[in-house]
């Protein structure tokens, strides 16, 4: 009878704790975690095949889910207020950057060549409006302010990018499932009977293989340094997907697990000793491939490419064009170095026409493709240095916390999303993803400082005291 009625206590006790403002505002953003890392990677389009309008709905589904979740959390944080209920809130100075981030892009609006466009922009290609940007912020201070990352999150990733990457081995087979591709064609169709690379449940190829960078290292890391032996399972997604990533041969995605596994290892390995030799062969062979690069023999492909850049050569054929397209936005940078643009900016200044050899036709380009190029030719100087910042305080925040497998694990995946991003096109499909990370990593530091709202401030001292 002793025994049961303590049960009873500790289980009283837990959902008392359960039900504290501090524990509601934590599932809620819990709640948030999962959704994005669960489900928003497998939504796919309604249109009359799978991909027509699948910017579109994720587009939807984003907004849908930030609406939602933003609601819940300020109404109750509202309601704890008027109830004078306390809750800890940690601001530092990562919020304060995003905050002057977005208001860098709100200037940068005013004053751009189209307001209405920089402020509302919704096109496919090109996500990267002040609307956006106040999403992607106001998922990165929520997420630092409240954000826990626990295993289910991890896992939630994992089935997610399984379902990916089953539907991605399918299609790579020649197989069209759920009729995501026009009636008689398959992913070998492409650029000939309709436009783009579509894989998977991301859109592009070159998308999907942003997600691939993010979450592939995010579950091998994981897997590896879990406790829990079920957790291994979690290289089965990351196999399945690290094979997709290399038989999509996007260069792109290939460049960022490459820079991933030369700059992960000295972090997430756990004995100091053997973190120190990994830091050393990886130095290494980074030197070695730098050497191997430079005296490469080959006349085309990839390699060709980044050993004549070494060489001092570029061409604006290079990287699929990428080398032209970088030319054109470095030009646009120099008209309006401090505030940009405006956001968005790539839909009417970079109007490049590249000749697609597959489709033999003429091509418009209208982004970037360079997050950092994009978002300096966006938001100038001024906003630039703000998202370098917080770069810079989530990959020191990785590195200070790398003893945390979960922040291990979440720092190498928002690293290779960062390598990559070098090549690859900024949207809201999986742009999240990095500012999500970005919150978790900002969340795990320890700051000095804590904000009581609706706390009586003799309450306030007397916990401070307690503990």
């Amino acid at each position: 009878m002793a025994g049961n009625k303590k049960n009873r206590r500790s289980r009283t006790q837990r959902q008392a704790k359960h039900m504290e403002p501090q524990s509601v505002c934590e599932d809620i953003v819990e709640l948030y975690l999962l959704a994005v890392f669960g489900f928003f990677p497998l939504m796919i389009g309604l249109g009359s095949y799978g991909y027509e309008n699948l910017v579109e709905m994720k587009t939807y589904l984003w907004f849908g889910i930030n609406v939602l979740w933003f609601s819940c959390l300020g109404g109750y944080l509202l309601w704890c207020k008027r109830k004078k209920l306390s809750v800890s809130v940690h601001f530092c100075w990562r919020h304060g950057v995003a905050l002057a981030f977005l208001m860098a892009n709100v200037i940068s609006a005013c004053f751009s060549g189209s307001v209405r466009d920089s402020f509302f922009m919704l096109r496919s290609s090109n996500t990267n409006s002040v609307l956006f940007i106040a999403s992607y912020v106001t998922a990165f201070i929520g997420v630092s302010l409240f954000g826990r990352p626990k295993a289910m999150h991890i896992r939630a990733l994992g089935v997610s990018t399984l379902l990916s990457g089953i539907l991605s081995a399918v299609q790579l087979a020649g197989f069209n499932p759920l009729l995501m591709y026009p009636d008689g064609l398959n992913y070998y169709n492409k650029y000939k009977e309709y436009t783009s690379a579509f894989l998977g449940t991301l859109g592009n190829v070159d998308v999907l293989a942003a997600f691939l960078c993010f979450s592939i290292p995010i579950l091998t890391v994981f897997a590896l340094r879990s406790g829990c032996r079920r957790d291994r399972l979690l290289l089965i997604p990351a196999l399945l997907s690290l094979a997709v990533l290399v038989l999509s041969d996007v260069d792109a995605g290939k460049v960022g697990m490459l820079g991933c596994l030369i700059i992960a290892p000295p972090v997430v390995i756990r004995s100091p000793k053997w973190a120190k030799r990994s830091g050393a062969v990886c130095a290494l062979a980074l030197l070695l491939g730098l050497a191997a690069v430079y005296f490469w023999p080959g006349k085309s492909g990839f390699l060709y490419e980044a050993s004549s850049i070494l060489h001092g050569h570029l061409d604006p054929s290079f990287g699929h064009d990428r080398i032209g397209i970088w030319q054109q936005a470095w030009s646009r940078i120099a008209r309006k170095p401090v505030l940009g643009n405006g956001p968005g900016s790539g839909a009417w200044l970079i109007d490049l026409y590249t000749v697609n050899d597959e489709m033999k036709r003429v091509v418009s380009v209208r982004n970037a493709h360079n997050t950092y190029f994009g978002y300096l030719m966006d938001t100038g100087i001024l906003g630039f240095s703000c998202y370098l910042a917080l770069i810079g305080a989530g990959c020191a925040s990785w590195i200070k916390n790398r003893k945390d497998d979960i922040i291990a694990a979440i720092g190498a995946g928002t690293a290779c999303y960062l390598i990559q991003d070098f090549f690859n096109i900024n949207i809201v499909t999986t742009a999240p993803f990095l500012w999500i990370g970005l919150g978790l990593l900002a969340g795990r530091q320890k700051e000095e400082g804590r904000t009581w709202y609706a706390r009586p401030q003799s309450a306030r001292r007397s916990e401070e005291c307690r503990t």
